[in-house]
């Protein structure tokens, strides 16, 4: 079984400037004083918007992409370095790899014109779990719109037909 957990994209996350209610009981408010209307906070739910928003961009400039299309444009167009133009690393000071970073830092602008379309199909992602194992009651319950039809091959999908998935940090 494929067994691997990775980002697809790294994008701002780390004290973040967002807007905030007040309502947290956390946040100490000094006596006297109004919560404070912003935060300086971290984590994937800051990193989300910045890819939302990117995703929306995308889609609106060019509407005929379809929802892998807009996933493949953000992708194709990362970096895999810094803003100091040096590799990415890790918290411990190692070269982060596709399994830290996925395909590397959003760049908001490269993305509305990525050149390379990777558009891949949910039938593609099937054939994909059926050749690592998964039988075809087991990829039903997880795809849950697999068409009726839908069988794993005997012995699973094809090599060749696994090799030449369009995705683009694999």
């Amino acid at each position: 079984m494929l067994i691997c957990s990775q980002p697809d994209i790294t994008a701002p996350g780390v004290a973040i400037l967002a807007a905030w209610t007040g309502n947290d009981s956390s946040i100490a408010t000094p006596t006297g004083r109004a919560p404070p209307a912003y935060i300086i906070i971290s984590g994937t739910s800051m990193a989300c918007p910045h890819i939302s928003g990117v995703a929306a961009n995308v889609r609106s400039a060019v509407p005929t992409l379809t929802a892998a299309g807009v996933k493949s444009a953000i992708m194709t167009t990362a970096v895999s370095t810094n803003n100091l133009g040096t590799a990415i690393t890790t918290d411990e000071g190692d070269w982060a790899t596709p399994y830290d970073i996925g395909a590397g830092i959003l760049q908001p602008t490269r993305a509305l014109r990525p050149g390379l379309i990777y558009d891949t199909t949910a039938d593609e992602y099937l054939q994909f779990l059926c050749y690592h194992g998964y039988n075809t009651t087991t990829v039903k319950s997880i795809s849950r719109t697999a068409a009726r039809s839908f069988r794993c091959p005997a012995g699973g999908a094809n090599r060749d037909l696994i090799s030449s998935l369009n995705y683009p940090s694999i």
